[in-house]
């Protein structure tokens, strides 16, 4: 009987135009909405690489005119145009670039990239020394990129379930509404085989259209420098199978409580709207709770009361400095910067002093709310398949916010080495200049989250299936 049912399922499904078109519009909205992210990701990968290529190129016409004037062979017209200006290094000539690698899988899942930024400029210009503060904003929210930019894995997220009600919801009931029940129940076919075939097709058939869409997408679409995937793709390919059987699980289920097809749609489409849309909300206020972050309106007023008093005592404090450090007082007046750049470099100096531990406390605050999400993320299998699929394509909340904190590093390093020598009117050479170079920061898969993210999937569908057993032990055909 086993062999009837499939045969049964396989010429509803070709006969049924309406199945046909649905799965048709599936491949094609997957298809599309690929070739949109990866063409985006290809983009983005290009611009970076652009930008990367410009400034090595700036920096090599840098050094050239550094040897042109160490040599004689130029002077500069004024202190403006002194490439060998501690200041104007720190400012400009050695600006460097702090790039976050894409991974490969990059174009499934945009995570939280259209939050936080994938290059950071390094340098002694005042707006990036607290790189994480400009998007503070969005920290506070843990799970913001299930309402992020369309991608596969946010098709996947969004329209798979809604894809699989459709084709699920009457699985039991649109027979009993028929009466055909009673006539399969004389045939031999026990309502166990009847849920466990059907469903199982419909399962087999639908998430085997989605994966190979995907990875035909994916293999076609991908370049030598993004790679193929590796072990990245397998476990994704197995967070969307998962994701898939709890839904088809969940209709099975559904379906067994005798209830009208009308009733069955209407409570899945009220499941899948909050699995998607009120859970990941309530989780966002639980996160909030239990690893609460400064607000961003308390951030910016300790920046802004740190920057007013040095303001009124700028001029107090640079003399100071001069008095603390005589030997960076300049002797040559040819190399000495006006005073306002003096001010400006004393100023950010005691700036960064005192503001460095409060962003470091707010940063620690906002991984360990991160970090918390994750937990919560169990509560909701939509929640886990968006955070298994951020995290494989290296685009989690926790691998931005972990760029981040490295990039504040790196420009807290350049402006401690900066400073002091623009304050001393140091000129730099070929030797300090040559080191300089842009740095390419790969973000990890964490093996141990994607573990235990993958097996909460297992634990949603385990649950589900015994439920299904449950019910089926209890259903009966009159």
């Amino acid at each position: 009987m086993r062999n009837e049912i499939i045969q049964f399922e396989w010429r509803h499904w070709l006969l049924r135009p309406v199945t046909l078109l649905l799965i048709l519009a599936w491949v094609l909205v997957l298809t599309a909405i690929y070739g949109v992210s990866n063409a985006s990701a290809k983009d983005n990968r290009l611009r970076q690489t652009d930008l990367l290529s410009a400034q090595q190129m700036k920096r090599t016409a840098h050094l050239a005119q550094v040897d042109s004037f160490v040599a004689g062979l130029k002077k500069p017209g004024g202190i403006w145009d002194d490439p060998t200006n501690a200041y104007l290094i720190g400012l400009d000539y050695g600006r460097q670039y702090f790039v976050k690698q894409p991974l490969p899988l990059t174009a499934f899942s945009y995570g939280h990239s259209h939050i936080h930024p994938a290059i950071a400029t390094i340098n002694t210009a005042a707006d990036n020394w607290f790189i994480a503060l400009k998007k503070s904003e969005t920290l506070v929210n843990p799970h913001n990129s299930i309402f992020g930019n369309i991608d596969p894995a946010g098709a996947v997220l969004f329209l798979l379930p809604l894809l699989v009600i459709v084709l699920n919801f009457n699985i039991i009931s649109a027979e009993r509404e028929a009466g055909r029940l009673p006539i399969l129940a004389v045939q031999g076919v026990s309502i166990r085989q009847w849920i466990w075939y059907k469903a199982g097709f419909r399962f087999l058939a639908l998430t085997l259209i989605t994966i190979l869409t995907l990875l035909l997408n994916h293999w076609s679409g991908s370049s030598a420098t993004m790679g193929a995937g590796g072990m990245a793709m397998t476990g994704f390919v197995v967070a969307v199978a998962l994701y898939s059987a709890c839904w088809h699980a969940l209709s099975a289920w559904i379906n067994l409580y005798k209830k009208s097809s009308d009733f069955n749609a209407g409570l899945l489409f009220a499941i899948w709207i909050s699995q998607l849309m009120v859970i990941p909300g309530l989780t966002t206020v639980i996160g909030t709770a239990l690893r609460p972050t400064e607000g961003k309106v308390k951030l910016i007023d300790e920046v802004r009361e740190t920057l007013t008093e040095f303001d009124r005592k700028n001029s107090q404090l640079l003399d100071q400095f001069y008095t603390d450090h005589p030997h960076f007082a300049a002797k040559d007046s040819v190399n000495v910067m006006p005073l306002f750049v003096y001010k400006y470099v004393v100023k950010y100096m005691h700036t960064l002093e005192k503001l460095t531990p409060v962003m470091n406390h707010y940063k620690k605050d906002a991984l360990e709310q991160a970090h918390t999400a994750e937990f919560t993320s169990v509560i909701s299998p939509a929640m886990i398949f968006q955070e298994l699929s951020d995290e494989f394509a290296g685009n989690s909340q926790t691998q931005f916010l972990l760029f981040q904190q490295q990039a504040d590093s790196m420009v807290r390093n350049w402006n401690d080495y900066i400073n002091p020598k623009a304050l001393a009117n140091q000129q730099l050479g070929r030797e300090e200049l040559s080191v300089l170079a842009d740095k390419i920061y790969e973000p990890k898969v964490a093996v141990a989250k994607i573990g235990w993210l993958t097996g909460a999937l297992f634990g949603w569908l385990g649950l589900l299936l015994l439920l299904v057993s449950r019910e089926v032990r209890n259903f009966t055909v009159i």
